[in-house]
């Protein structure tokens, strides 16, 4: 396979995971939304919680996991070794199967020590029933990685859908119908919960299926071949595990930090939050509810994280897409096709980040009131928190297929080492600002704003050290910039206008709408994209 077929290969790999990521995060709109208008700011809180607890793990299992193997997959796939394949498989199904079962248990270890960090007991029913969707993600990850590494990306694809598809119908509905039936806020949180174990397990079963029917055939003999190869495997593994853990690890940080600043904050100044967001009694009445640590977290992890996490969920297939290609460019020594590989992935990465972030800056107000109308000051005091994370939605956004290049080039232990020290930064950042009124839990969104700030500059000087890559700033960065810019613009003064005429709903609508077009019509302008570009499916030069 020459180089263009397999710089195809990733173009139409990417488009797939990108596809498919547009539609799961949809369905996650279908999810999210709803369940915070169903079970309110406090209900949110406790969802967030256990969801917060168990994500760095899942993330690990669907990601980080799959990441390894698909790249012994691809090498092997490169080097016509199909024993090299067999035994990449069947390692990493043992070693898959022990990480679920062993980080499914910590998972409910940590329910434990909830109180202790500032949470409240009512998520840990929440959290014994999310427990389990980490051993059945690491289930799934055996199979993702699989169908990545030979370079098929539609199983991934297809499970990633039905896995969102069953979170939110199974999710929403369990929580409404928990709250008809008289059940309290935390108890509703919990059956949120179980739609996400709903969706693991279908996500889960269809990979199963499509692999018993299309994958390799093999004689039990074959299957013991791996044990060997464990020793190997598992030097490969501590960093991609590692250095997953890190990349999620800072929701775990709001986990640990956020809710017992906040209650240290109102111990020492228990009326300065009331006077810092003046609604906030009137939407603590109207929750029925008095927990504001509960409700802050809510507010900050359950409405604005969401929406600037977008950003780097849509990079991230980026990512996936990008290292079985990159992988066996740069075993194969094709240091020209890796480098075209590598400007591809900045430019898309650009034309992603840089305009949702600006959009995010400019309306999240009024995008937050339109997604969650019933909750208007949890709405408000989460605007603060996402026009600061809307910075951080850039560095992300870049940080996570920067975290890819990096393990496809087989330097794993540098991502991992640059994580590091962004979640201890995050970490001092929390700790010293949240419990202080004036910053609050807006003091959690500027430490995650440092954090991968730096993950950003370091993973660049990196890959570019690594790789010897060399961005077209002009087209990979500025262009970019200054459409998302003029976009912003258009969307800010949009809305200004619009609204003395229609409602602030269809304002909001109308002016995204406007910011995008907008934002086609620069990028068309500088020739960032061409329309023959935009034909073949975004190949891009």
């Amino acid at each position: 396979m020459n180089s263009e077929i397999k710089k195809d290969t990733f173009i139409k790999s990417a488009t797939i995971l990108i596809v498919a990521d547009i539609v799961v995060k949809v369905l996650g709109v279908f999810f999210k939304i709803p369940l915070a208008n169903f079970i309110g700011e406090v209900g949110m809180g406790y969802f967030q919680t256990a969801y917060d607890l168990y994500l760095p793990f899942y993330s690990v299992a669907i990601s980080g996991l799959p990441v390894l193997l698909s790249r012994l997959v691809a090498r092997s796939v490169s080097l016509n070794d199909g024993n090299g394949v067999k035994s990449a498989f069947f390692s990493c199904r043992i070693l898959f199967t022990v990480f679920g079962v062993i980080m499914t248990a910590a998972v409910v270890l940590c329910s434990l020590f909830l109180t202790f960090f500032g949470g409240a007991d009512d998520a840990k029913t929440a959290v014994y029933v999310i427990a389990p969707c980490v051993l059945f993600s690491s289930l799934m990850g055996i199979y993702r990685g699989y169908f990545e590494g030979i370079n098929n990306m539609a199983p991934a694809a297809v499970s990633q859908v039905i896995e969102a598809l069953g979170k939110a119908v199974a999710g929403v509905a369990a929580a409404a119908v928990l709250k008809i039936c008289g059940f309290s806020v935390g108890i509703q949180a919990a059956g949120a919960a179980g739609g996400v174990l709903a969706g693991t397990v279908f996500g889960f079963l269809y990979l199963y299926f499509k692999f018993k029917r299309y994958g390799f055939k093999c004689s039990k003999k074959e299957s013991t071949l791996p044990y060997g190869y464990m020793k190997f495997l598992f030097s490969l593994a501590v960093p991609i595990v590692v250095g997953s853990l890190i990349t999620q690890i800072s929701g775990l940080v709001d986990v640990l930090t956020v809710q017992r600043g906040l209650s240290s904050m109102l111990f020492s100044d228990p009326q300065g939050i009331f006077e810092v967001y003046p609604g906030l009694s009137n939407g603590l009445i109207n929750q029925g509810a008095a927990d504001v640590p509960a409700y802050l977290y809510g507010c900050f992890r359950g409405f604005a994280t969401p929406i600037y996490a977008l950003v780097p969920n849509l990079t991230a297939v980026i990512g996936v897409g990008l290292v079985p290609s990159l992988t066996g460019f740069w075993e194969t020594g094709d240091r020209e096709a890796a480098n075209r590989t590598l400007h591809s992935v900045v430019k898309l990465t650009s034309v992603i980040a840089f305009p949702t972030a600006v959009g995010i800056f400019v309306l999240s107000r009024p995008l937050l009131e339109l997604l969650y109308s019933s909750k208007p000051y949890g709405a408000e005091i989460a605007s603060h928190q996402l026009r600061i994370l809307s910075l951080c939605a850039v560095f992300a956004g870049f940080s996570v297929p920067f975290t890819a290049v990096l393990q496809a080039v087989g330097k794993e232990k540098i991502p991992v080492a640059n994580m590091f020290v962004g979640v201890v930064l995050k970490l001092a950042i929390n700790i010293f600002l949240v419990p202080r009124t004036e910053f609050n839990v807006n003091g959690a969104a500027i430490g995650t704003t440092v954090c991968y700030l730096y993950i950003f500059i370091a993973d660049f000087i990196a890959i570019v050290r690594t790789t010897g890559f060399a961005p077209n700033l002009l087209k990979d960065f500025a262009f970019p910039v200054i459409s998302a810019a003029c976009s912003g613009l258009s969307a800010h003064f949009g809305h200004l206008l619009l609204s003395g005429f229609v409602s602030p709903k269809l304002s909001t609508v109308l002016s995204i709408a406007l910011a995008v077009f907008v934002y086609l019509i620069f990028i068309l302008l500088f020739k960032v994209i061409s329309p023959k570009e935009i034909l073949k499916g975004g190949k891009f030069s």
